[in-house]
């Protein structure tokens, strides 16, 4: 049985003590990623209708939609903005948070669509203020951990935290400690469900629910939901997911970097982009545990 939000603080009862990570309306943070008072400036926040915001359980495909995005042609927060206002982490990140003024103020002044930079928080710590569009992506929780396994890995404010509880080697020991519910950022699948629920209580909020699987199976389908949820018309389906390929979006992302004139850190982020790669990292043991779980909840 994994781990539900009361057992996970009681798990983290130790670094909750110490401060090396905190509660925020339902959420744990590492506080060397975030604060409580930007959270609060955060769900606080109220963001205008041209916001496009993407949304998912870290390493659920965000950024296989903010690739999409820049196909269709959304601009970017960050071409708005000096390279010291928008950054590429979470909008929930502390850099990201004291910028956040000037950001909305960015977005209010363009007359498109401007796409935010994405964000992973549960439904607690959002802002109810957003009257934009919310992208919401899930993907399966084996292939969330083996894509988290090695991208975890390349992130130093993520170093202390995998070594401390010894998933910084081990794929299936790593996926295991996913599986229970032991992340601090909690499981994949209570987070999508969350989410769900709370989209249904707060029905203003315009969000539309994608699965990875689903836009890898049939990218233009999705695509062409997509437009629709966004109002975009007369685009060329095709050619949106020609350009939102993995290396073609590598790409775009390289010259952006470039033109900003930015060190390009981005490149972890474009791995295989397969749906069932899962299956091939994992030992069979450790599928096997995955299963069990999902029979017990």
């Amino acid at each position: 049985m994994r781990l539900d939000f009361e057992a996970r603080k009681k798990f983290y009862e130790k670094e909750l003590a110490s401060g090396e990570i905190f509660e925020s309306n339902g959420d744990l943070f590492l506080s060397a990623t975030a604060t409580r008072e930007g959270m609060e400036k955060l769900k606080n926040t109220e963001f205008p209708e041209n916001s496009v915001t993407v949304l998912g359980f870290p390493k659920s495909g965000c950024h296989l939609m903010m690739s999409i995005l820049d196909a269709i042609g959304v601009t970017r927060l960050e071409a708005l903005l000096p390279n010291d206002k928008v950054f590429f982490f979470p909008m929930e990140f502390t850099p990201n948070v004291a910028a956040l003024d000037e950001q909305i103020a960015a977005i209010r002044r363009n007359p498109d669509l401007v796409h935010t930079t994405h964000c992973h928080v549960h439904p607690g710590n959002f802002p109810l203020g957003h009257k934009g569009k919310i992208i919401f992506v899930e993907r399966n929780t084996p292939a969330i951990a083996v894509s988290a396994f090695h991208f975890f890995k390349k992130l130093p404010f993520l170093e202390a935290y995998i070594k401390q509880n010894q998933i910084d080697e081990d794929i299936n020991k790593f996926a295991r400690f996913m599986f229970d519910g032991k992340n601090y950022i909690g499981h994949p699948e209570d987070y999508n469900q969350q989410w769900k629920r709370f989209a249904k209580q707060h029905p203003q909020l315009k969000i539309e629910f994608f699965k990875f699987e689903d836009v890898m199976a049939d990218k233009e389908k999705e695509i062409a939901r997509l437009l629709d949820f966004l109002e975009i018309k007369n685009s060329d389906v095709s050619e949106i997911a020609e350009k939102s390929g993995i290396q073609k979006a590598r790409e775009t992302r390289k010259t952006a970097a470039d033109r900003k004139g930015m060190k390009f850190d981005e490149d972890v982020i474009f791995r295989s982009g397969t749906t069932n790669g899962w299956k091939e990292e994992f030992s069979k043991e450790t599928i096997a545990y995955y299963e069990s779980l999902q029979n017990q909840n």
